[in-house]
């Protein structure tokens, strides 16, 4: 059974180009394209996504509300944010409002298909240099420090891993 993909993104030539490369892919459907968030809680009960990829500039609703509009309504369904933007304030919000996943746009031909694939396996798909930004906003813990983190050895370890691109 394919992978049912809902999309928001205002793009025009970026809905195209999704709809392209998910065609492409045995393993995805994409169920719908949507302009915009205005009625993603209606959208989530009636196509009932696997994921959903959403941008994050989009007029009425944006991304982020949109994730936090998700999350009121279905806790577990993966939502990775596909858009431009790469800056601390844009990921933290994502990501605060519950977000699976964060791809730049950039590379979405190369990275859509592995995340989709990868979130729907419990992983966090992000674009490198947005996970480096990521582990930038987690305080460094030092190792006589590392009770106080709440994160345990294998936990930092992987974070590390990355950041380091993997």
């Amino acid at each position: 059974m394919a992978i049912k993909i809902l999309l928001y993104d205002d793009n025009d030539a970026l809905r195209t180009s999704m709809e392209a490369l998910i065609a492409d892919d045995e393993g995805m459907e994409l169920a719908a394209l949507m302009p915009n968030a205005e009625t993603v809680e209606t959208d989530i009960s009636e196509i009932k996504p696997d994921v959903v990829l959403m941008d994050i500039d989009m007029p009425a609703v944006n991304g982020v509300e949109a994730v936090r509009r998700i999350r009121k309504i279905n806790d577990r369904l993966p939502v990775i944010m596909l858009t431009v933007f790469d800056d601390n304030e844009n990921i933290f919000n994502a990501i605060y409002a519950g977000a699976s996943g964060y791809i730049l746009k950039r590379y979405a031909t190369e990275e859509v298909p592995n995340a989709v694939r990868m979130v729907l396996e419990g992983g966090a798909p992000m674009t490198g240099s947005v996970a480096r930004k990521v582990l930038m906003m987690v305080p460094q813990a030092k190792s006589d420090e590392q009770e106080k983190s709440n994160l345990s050895q294998k936990e930092t370890a992987i974070l590390q891993f990355l950041v380091n691109g993997f």
